[in-house]
């Protein structure tokens, strides 16, 4: 791949009207685009598609990217791609049709709770599959954490007793309260519906693809993408706008700031002005004060009345 990204470079150098500055952005757009393809098992520009992309760009807007500088990022790619389909290495530009960025619209939407729990009862729990997509999907969303952070989640980061996700990183950790009906999946796959995909006994990871393995992040996003696309007109919602709804949704429950940003691991309340925005936050405190802050969470949590389930297998 690289060996193509030298050759488009050498293209511009010929053409002319590009500083060694610009070149030398291109080239390490390109080099950080072709790590995330590595990270996701991609070896070829021709395995890639729209959807990869918009994975891509997705992923740059959950790391607090920049609008302008994700912009930059997915012109270098449409030129790119240009150029690989100019050369016909590629029969078609796969990020031709990617309009231009809207962080703010992504970011001041959501789908609605009807919607949400809509998507997370897509699953037939009949199928060991459709046990392990409910449960993803329940995660991504109850919980409000990031398809980085599900793929990594561990069987010891699961704490029935304590009702908490732990979710760690190098540098630290933070927990996620479980209510019910989180908890209750969880528990059911573990049991059930987990031990069909295991092929390496020491393998810790919580959620495992047909294969065994744990999944990769493009592998994830397309099977949480194919019940999306049930609903109608949902192709404006993404795996990412499912954790950024839930933000939403804590806002109109009149979660405390102070709560939310810890649920979502954000370092600042300057993160959270889009969430509160678009939910309208109501300033009044809660009339019911409550000191633990994982309770307190709880209360105002939109599925704390989702109905649990059994599965007899």
């Amino acid at each position: 791949m690289e060996r193509l990204v030298l050759k488009y470079i050498e293209f511009l150098k010929n053409e002319g009207g590009s500083s060694e500055n610009t070149l030398n952005s291109y080239m390490s757009d390109l080099k950080m685009y072709i790590r995330y393809l590595r990270n996701n098992n991609i070896t070829e520009f021709t395995d890639t598609d729209t959807d990869t992309i918009n994975l891509y760009i997705h992923l740059l807007i959950d790391e607090n990217m920049s609008k302008r500088t994700i912009s930059r990022k997915l012109s270098v790619l449409k030129s790119f791609y240009g150029f690989l389909k100019d050369n016909d290495i590629i029969s078609k530009n796969p990020a031709e049709s990617i309009e231009g960025v809207k962080t703010e619209k992504l970011n001041m939407t959501a789908v609605s709770n009807m919607e949400a729990d809509f998507i997370i009862n897509l699953p037939d729990i009949g199928e060991y599959s459709g046990i392990r997509d409910m449960a993803v999907l329940e995660t991504l969303y109850g919980a409000g954490i990031r398809i980085s952070e599900v793929i990594k989640l561990k069987l010891c980061d699961v704490d029935f007793k304590e009702n908490i996700i732990t979710l760690r990183t190098e540098k630290k950790s933070r927990t996620i309260p479980m209510y019910e009906r989180l908890a209750n999946i969880l528990e059911i796959y573990i049991k059930y519906s987990r031990p069909r995909f295991v092929k390496k006994d020491d393998n810790e990871i919580l959620f495992l693809n047909k294969s065994g393995c744990n999944f990769s992040r493009q592998g994830i996003w397309k099977m949480i993408r194919k019940y999306i696309d049930k609903i109608p007109d949902g192709k404006d919602i993404t795996p990412n706008k499912l954790r950024q709804s839930m933000l939403v949704h804590l806002f109109e429950n009149g979660a405390d700031e102070e709560y939310i940003q810890s649920f979502a691991g954000y370092k600042d309340f300057y993160s959270l002005k889009r969430y509160k925005n678009a939910a309208k936050y109501r300033k009044q405190k809660l009339s019911r004060r409550i000191k633990d802050p994982d309770l307190r969470l709880l209360r105002v949590h939109p599925r704390k009345t989702a109905k649990c389930f059994e599965i007899n297998k």
